[in-house]
């Protein structure tokens, strides 16, 4: 439709309007009210026909939204977690023991995740560090209507050897 609508109708109404706009604007002697009311009536007519076009151009453009639609966890084992509230999980070991707890997730650019951080070692808040293990080392289960997350490769002397990682250092930071 907007391909013949605007070479039928709105390119003649343009065409009259750019000329009577030439002549209204060139005119040496004052210009009558039939003249005036042409070149007014023309222009709104262009106007509302330019309108009319961009509406129908805009209407026939398919907007795509990146939005996804998940299904509802059930009652008894969550789906999907949320990577803001995994922060603190503990987590446990091939023995059974706690051997750290998740202090962040590490995504990359393209939204995928690098690593997650656990933080190992230390006493009451004292002689912490940060440690970067995979996330496919990990697996999250739910126990009781609860999180529970293990490393079944990992221990918490393995932990303790792994290189410490600054997270400050890894990219972005809003701290």
């Amino acid at each position: 439709m907007v391909s013949t609508f605007l070479p039928e109708i709105i390119l003649p109404l343009m065409e009259r309007t750019i000329y009577l706009s030439v002549v209204v604007a060139v005119h040496d002697r004052p210009i009558n009210k039939k003249t005036r009311i042409v070149a007014m009536k023309t222009i709104t007519l262009a106007a509302a026909a330019t309108l009319m076009t961009a509406t129908a151009a805009f209407a026939q453009a398919e907007i795509k939204a990146p939005i996804v639609v998940l299904p509802e966890a059930a009652a008894t084992a969550p789906a999907h977690v949320l990577a803001g509230q995994l922060d603190d999980y503990d987590v446990y070991g091939a023995d059974g023991k706690e051997i750290g707890e998740i202090e962040d997730v590490v995504l990359n650019m393209d939204g995928s995740v690098a690593a997650v951080a656990l933080e190992v070692g230390g006493f009451l808040g004292m002689g912490e560090k940060d440690v970067l293990v995979e996330w496919d080392a990990l697996e999250i289960t739910t126990e009781n209507s609860d999180i529970r997350i293990t490393a079944p490769t990992l221990t918490r002397e393995v932990l303790e050897q792994a290189a410490t990682v600054d997270l400050g250092k890894l990219g972005f930071s809003r701290d």
